[in-house]
């Protein structure tokens, strides 16, 4: 059960209760006027009305707390669904909670979906087992894969990367030359090159078990 109050109405209250099917997961809507829950196993996604008592369902969404994006403005979001071993988007409009369309998405078991910041593209990535990111345009439309390798683990996560304009600091303190070399004794190097012996400082990078 989902329990709402209003910080400006202190009387008001709601309930929300999706019986036998239970609640996995709950959010606010953007507009702060409904309320979104995810039912236990995945079985439905339901957007409730704070206004009317409306509601409505989505069928077999695909994560409990992962399977919507909303736009930045707030008027629509993609929702993450699978039926028959394959994966969909489903594009809701936020102002009526219609299904404005349905496509189906190239992924092997989606992880997780997002829009771009100009809200112009959706992006996808698969699970780890499949190393590949997909940009759709809003109409369903393909507009670039990315995929390292096949049959290989991918990224858990995606990170954003930014450029920045700085110098690149090379760290020399561990190159020095040999002592043969410091003492003139070069005879028997090929022509042409010089004998240098570098320091590896090796980095340890541990994982606490």
């Amino acid at each position: 059960m989902i329990q709402a109050w209003s910080l400006i109405q202190p009387d008001w209250m709601c309930k929300i209760d999706e019986g036998p099917a239970g609640i996995s997961y709950a959010r606010w809507i953007p507009d702060s006027r409904h309320i979104l829950t995810t039912s236990d196993f995945q079985l439905q996604l339901t957007v409730w009305s704070l206004v009317n008592t409306a509601y409505v369902h989505v069928q077999w969404p695909k994560h409990a707390s992962k399977s919507v994006s909303f736009t930045q403005d707030g008027k629509f979001a993609a929702v993450c669904t699978r039926r028959d071993c394959k994966d969909y988007i489903n594009l809701l409009s936020c102002h009526t909670w219609e299904v404005m369309g349905v496509f189906a998405v190239d992924t092997l078991d989606l992880a997780e979906i997002e829009w771009s910041p100009d809200d112009s593209a959706i992006v996808i990535w698969d699970s780890p087992l499949d190393y590949k990111v997909l940009i759709y345009s809003s109409g369903g439309w393909s507009l670039s894969k990315y995929q390292a390798y096949e049959s290989g683990l991918g990224p858990c996560s995606t990170a954003s990367f930014k450029e920045v304009d700085e110098p690149l600091e090379l760290d020399m303190s561990g190159l020095s030359l040999s002592n043969e070399f410091m003492q003139g004794n070069s005879e028997n190097l090929p022509e042409g090159h010089s004998r240098v012996r570098c320091k590896v400082l090796k980095e340890r990078h541990g994982m606490s078990g």
